[in-house]
């Protein structure tokens, strides 16, 4: 009797032993269906070199600490060098940490080299060995982004000779309305990157859930959707305010990928590219009135006035689903792999990347049929289309470049040359300028598109996905 129970407890010991196991190694892979499941929150640190900053900074920040009652929190994993690049008026995105809820009273900074150029002149900067302290009052709720403004201004302390002091103050930049904003999520950060779209200024961070990508906006009640990968939900925004309203969860494993709304703004479609499916909700109940399952990994996704068009890199065809009938209709049969798709709706035209042959093919959707076909020089990883303008824009991925292409011509009519590999690109409403994100250097590049010039580089979160223009 003795032995037998002896040998039950030895049973269920190793069977707990198993089980915590299987649960360390697996937590990753089981992920809170929610943002308000998590307790983490994060604080994000612009540092902002002030107008008065000198004509050229050589800066290193050794480290940077952040204090809650006794504590003192480390916020930088390694020190931060700003070369001579970084002119006055910039914005750096110094760190992104997650931080327990809480109160939060001060901030640390310790220089390290400190050298500016004033009137052509290097310039001694005076820092403290003790660091220089900025007084916060942050309290950071849970579950929630802080971002935090440091404005950095060197001080003349004796014009005779010509020595500076470093000063420091907390500013809060001005929001301004939503159709000036930019939005950028940043996928291995778990937040929104918000720009004012007229100055290239960042304004502030929202928290997301884990991984977003896709967004798409709501124009009739100014709400931001947000795929989040990771998580399986969706999220949904109030611009105005930039908070979180609504959390739509979706189906384990589903890994939504990018967002569509009908004409009306009553549908919002859902390409899942862990399920491989298009979910539809109805937006005044968000209740999921539809499911279809369409061909392996879904990658991209447009819509006109009547279908939903769909293409995915492991068919040979255009998933077309009817909203009407919430059916898939007769696909369009393709020679190639379907990458990144634009739908034209006033024209009845559907850009199509095909991925093996680098090619950009042109349909006409009123007969399903191919209109002309482009070579390019690389897999296309985002399209935008002017319709000012009538050009069409590619951005390829190994050429990392953008293509500027007269569609009626067939012709590639520029390139534009890129510092990094791009991503999704967004064309703003008034056709002017093009916006990229950079994938590899955590930025978004801007272009003029008429000199065809990249403009400015702003920095945002890591991996940036895609950007959105609310207008």
């Amino acid at each position: 009797m003795l032995f037998e129970f002896k040998k039950r407890i030895k049973s269920l010991t190793i069977c707990l032993i198993l089980i915590g196991i299987f649960l360390f190694f697996t937590a990753d892979l089981f992920p809170a269906n929610s943002i308000g499941n998590s307790p983490e929150s994060q604080i994000v640190i612009i540092f902002e070199i002030g107008a008065s900053g000198g004509e050229k900074i050589n800066l290193s920040i050794d480290s940077l600490f952040i204090g809650r009652d006794n504590d003192r929190i480390s916020l930088l994993e390694r020190p931060r060098k700003l070369n001579s690049k970084q002119m006055a008026g910039d914005q750096i995105l110094l760190t992104e940490k997650l931080l327990a809820p809480g109160n939060y009273h001060d901030i640390i900074i310790y220089f390290g080299m400190a050298e500016i150029i004033v009137d052509g002149e290097m310039a001694q900067l005076r820092t403290s060995p003790d660091g220089v302290k900025v007084d916060v009052e942050l309290n950071i709720e849970s579950g929630t982004t802080q971002s935090l403004f440091l404005e950095w201004l060197p001080q003349s302390t004796a014009p005779d000779d010509f020595a500076y002091a470093v000063d420091l103050k907390i500013k809060h930049p001005e929001i301004p309305p939503p159709g000036s904003l930019l939005f950028v999520t940043n996928e291995k950060s778990d937040n929104i990157s918000v720009f004012n779209r007229f100055n290239n200024r960042l304004v502030g961070v929202i928290k997301t859930g884990r991984g977003p990508r896709g967004m798409v906006y709501s124009k009739f009640n100014h709400q931001l959707y947000v795929a989040n990968a990771a998580d399986n939900t969706i999220i949904v925004i109030n611009v105005p305010t930039m908070q979180v309203t609504r959390t739509i969860d979706l189906n384990y494993g589903d890994e939504p990928s990018r967002l569509a709304m009908s004409p009306d703004e009553q549908q919002l479609y859902v390409l899942n590219f862990g399920s491989n499916s298009l979910v539809v909700y109805d937006l005044p109940a968000f209740q999921e009135i539809d499911r279809q399952i369409i061909g392996p990994e879904p990658v991209g996704m447009g819509v006109d006035q009547s279908f939903v068009y769909i293409s995915s890199r492991l068919s040979d065809e255009i998933t077309i689903y009817d909203p009407v009938n919430r059916t898939l209709s007769i696909p369009m049969k393709i020679n190639s792999t379907p990458g990144e798709i634009y739908i034209c709706a006033d024209e009845n035209l559907i850009y199509l990347a095909a991925d093996d042959y680098r090619t950009l093919t042109i349909f006409d959707t009123q007969n399903r049929a191919s209109l002309a076909s482009i070579n390019l020089c690389s897999v296309v990883t985002g399209l935008a289309y002017g319709s000012t303008s009538n050009l069409l824009y590619a951005a390829l991925r190994d050429c990392q470049e953008v293509d500027i292409i007269k569609v009626e011509e067939e012709l590639i009519f520029g390139r534009i040359a890129l510092p990094g590999q791009p991503g999704q690109i967004t064309l703003e409403p008034e056709n002017r300028r093009l916006f990229v994100t950079l994938v590899d250097q955590n930025a978004v590049a801007i272009i003029n598109v008429n000199s065809q010039k990249i403009v400015d580089i702003i920095d945002v979160g890591q991996s940036p996905y895609m950007i959105t223009v609310p207008y």
